[in-house]
């Protein structure tokens, strides 16, 4: 990514024509740096979009991760990176910059939650509390708590989102189905979860 720079535009270019051979090396690596296991995991999620600044690094070599989105979604346009989990949270970033106050777990489990590794299911809520917006954080009244099963966890965060009157009917039926499927529910347990 040495060859690329902000030209008179303020836009990313190449600082000279590079060679075919050399744009298909540089596609390659980062179509492997795209397909880490690294992407998926939760934390990884936390720290990324919590960080002040953000540098990528690879073994010796570190990039900016706008260099990154350019040359996916312009110079190599490939669909199958623009939504691979990598860059799914480096474009996540931007959106969290401009609309931090706007994001509620239900968003954050759309776009990283329901894909995300990790040891227990329970992170994926409780992983992304620190970064949904202040008002649906007061208004769920959720902190983490382990001795709870996820089926617990569930009714919990049910119960919660139907008493804070931030969503219509449709928009919680959503919702609610998003996070069956982020606890890895089966719809009959989650079924049994609320009615139990």
């Amino acid at each position: 990514m040495y060859g690329l720079e902000v030209d008179e535009y303020h836009k990313l270019a190449w600082k000279e024509d590079i060679d075919s051979f050399e744009k298909e090396r540089m596609q390659l690596g980062l179509e492997c740096l795209c397909r880490f296991e690294y992407w998926e995991r939760l934390w990884v999620v936390q720290e990324y979009l919590l960080a002040k600044d953000v540098k990528i690094w690879c073994g010796a070599d570190s990039v900016d991760p706008e260099k990154i989105k350019w040359l996916v979604y312009v110079e190599f346009k490939e669909r199958h990176l623009a939504e691979s989990c990598a860059i799914q949270l480096l474009q996540g970033r931007k959106v969290r910059n401009v609309h931090a106050e706007q994001l509620s777990l239900k968003r954050h489990l759309d776009d990283f939650g329901i894909r995300m590794k990790c040891a227990d299911v329970r992170d994926r809520v409780y992983g992304l509390l620190a970064l949904i917006n202040k008002e649906e954080r007061k208004k769920l009244g959720i902190r983490p708590d382990y001795s709870l099963s996820p089926e617990k966890l569930y009714l919990q965060l049910c119960i919660a989102l139907q008493r804070s009157r931030l969503y219509s009917p449709d928009e919680l039926e959503d919702y609610v189905e998003t996070l069956r499927l982020a606890l890895g529910l089966t719809s009959d347990a989650a079924t049994r979860a609320l009615f139990a």
